[in-house]
């Protein structure tokens, strides 16, 4: 997978931080599902832990150090294990939790004396209307408040955070998602699932826009876009359960522009897209290291880029926000890794230069703000969004989170329930009524 022009991001690279350096006795869970099981911003690590009976996660700062153990802040009340957790891209104090229990529970994380205070059953909200467990979490990263869902029971869920209802509820196929992710205009929403096919949908009008054959082995996949070229990629397991990924334009998804079998690790291979720099990085859970390929119009579409190798596999991996990159190292993109030896590590991906002290704009195009692009209701109507960008040029991040509150309605769902319930008791009072008027003229001989 080589050709064509040659690559700005050809010889990324990683310095992974020492084990001594970052945290360690991190109790990541072991549940097999198959989430990322760590979720970063510039302030904070999130990570489901590991513990018997209801369901917590842990927080952590960033920069820290040290053996962590059963000491982590933990914010527990699910009445079953946690299975994802996702940050708001606005509020970074913010943090959501998908559970067992078939419910989403928001937290707002505070400090005391600069240390992350435990909470339970303190959330600010909590989210319900799934019918079983809630397998993956994502946030939309250009409109205000919105996230999504996908639970067991095969429906998709957009939420209004703000008010703590469901705005919308897209029913699946027959067969379990596998994974879900928004594209970078925010509108579109990716499943593939164990049909073995992949699923598009308008997230605002709720309907399928397209399904087409994608990997033939239900193991697993996982599927980014890449609107800059129209491009979906995707990995999963060929039918001799190699890895595999596949690259197709959405103009024309049931044709595929490349796919390649990798190698027969049994992780997942779980994609990262960059979508400023057209890179995605793959990492398995269970690997000792990640797989790079950028994306480009030139033949062939993927092309191979220098991985990395670590010393221990990785159980958990997350990508924070691009406006945590370094750029006075030239890193374009920031990961946090758990390792088998239960270190939690920083991986910054760097882009070697020469003169790296100095703005390097040709690796750096202006990114998307950490800001809302457009607010919930107006796109929920039909308006688009005219995305936020910045450029990463002496970019400093806000020293304090904007304020957040949940004005909790209830889902329109179950108060339509109560309101037929309430018209069924008035139908049968009325009923009753007519009854005992009619004995009462009996007894009075009318």
């Amino acid at each position: 997978m080589s050709g064509g022009r040659v690559s700005l991001y050809r010889h990324v690279y990683t310095e992974a931080q020492k084990n001594e350096d970052g945290y360690g006795d991190v109790f990541v869970s072991t549940n097999q599902v198959d989430t990322n099981m760590l979720a970063a911003n510039s302030r904070y690590l999130a990570f489901p832990f590991e513990s018997r009976g209801g369901g917590s996660f842990g927080v952590l700062k960033v920069g820290g150090s040290g053996k962590v153990g059963t000491n982590a802040p933990l914010f527990s009340g699910h009445k079953a294990p946690v299975l994802d957790v996702a940050f708001s891209p606005f509020n970074e104090d913010i943090i959501a939790s998908a559970s067992e229990d078939a419910t989403i529970r928001l937290w707002k994380i505070t400090e005391n004396n600069g240390k992350v205070e435990s909470q339970h059953d303190k959330q600010i909200a909590s989210l319900t209307g799934h019918g079983r467990k809630v397998c993956r979490l994502a946030f939309n990263a250009v409109v205000n408040n919105c996230l999504a869902s996908f639970g067991f029971e095969n429906s998709v869920k957009i939420w209004d955070i703000s008010k703590g209802v469901a705005v919308s509820t897209i029913k699946g196929t027959n067969q379990q998602f596998l994974d879900i992710n928004w594209s970078q205009d925010g509108n579109r929403l990716v499943l593939p699932a164990k049909d073995k096919k992949l699923h598009v949908y308008d997230a605002r009008a709720g309907t399928e826009t397209f399904a087409v054959p994608s990997h033939p082995n239900i193991k697993g996949s996982r599927a980014v876009f890449y609107d800059k070229l129209h491009y979906i990629f995707t990995t999963g397991f060929s039918s001799q359960a190699a890895r595999q990924i596949i690259l197709r334009d959405e103009r024309n998804p049931e044709k595929t522009l490349q796919t390649e079998d990798v190698d027969y690790n049994a992780g997942m291979l779980i994609p990262f897209m960059d979508s400023d720099s057209g890179v995605v990085f793959c990492f398995g859970r269970g690997d000792t290291g990640a797989k790079y390929y950028e994306l480009r119009e030139d033949a062939p579409p993927i092309m191979s880029l220098a991985g990395f190798s670590l010393q221990e596999s990785i159980r958990a991996v997350a990508l924070a926000p691009k406006t945590c990159c370094d750029t006075s190292i030239c890193e374009i993109d920031c990961f946090y890794a758990v390792t088998n030896s239960k270190h939690l590590i920083h991986l910054p991906m760097i882009v070697p230069r020469r003169n790296a002290e100095c703005f390097q704009s040709d690796i750096y195009p202006d990114t998307l703000a950490p800001e809302p692009s457009i607010e919930l209701d107006a796109w929920k109507s039909g308006e688009d969004a005219q995305l936020k960008l910045i450029s990463l040029e002496n970019y400093e991040r806000p020293q304090a989170a904007g304020s957040f509150q949940v004005q909790e309605q209830e889902d329109p769902a179950v108060v339509r329930e109560k309101l037929d319930e309430a018209l069924k008791t008035i139908e049968a009072n009325k009923a009753r009524i007519a009854e005992l008027e009619a004995e009462l003229k009996q007894l009075k001989g009318e």
